[in-house]
């Protein structure tokens, strides 16, 4: 899995998965990636984690995410300890 969103799944669900190497330029806000992923996004098979993920996890897989299969220097850039 390399988050390009080309995976098996990628073949029937509509409309097709997030390339998440993609992503990076979204959001130049942390808080605005929560959003989303608190929120969902309506035109795709995202749904509203907000009432199944504690905020402390959704930052768990954002932080993941981002880590994982952001550009190199991206995550280092957004996300400075």
């Amino acid at each position: 899995m390399e988050g390009h969103g080309d995976g098996p799944a990628s073949n029937y669900i509509k409309p097709e998965p997030a390339n998440f190497t993609e992503t990076n330029g979204d959001f130049t806000m942390q808080g605005q990636w929560l959003w989303k992923v608190n929120e969902g996004v309506e035109t795709t098979n995202m749904p509203p984690w907000k009432y199944v993920l504690p905020e402390e996890d959704q930052w768990k897989v954002i932080y993941y995410v981002q880590k994982n299969f952001s550009e190199p220097g991206v995550f280092e850039e957004k996300w400075r300890t």
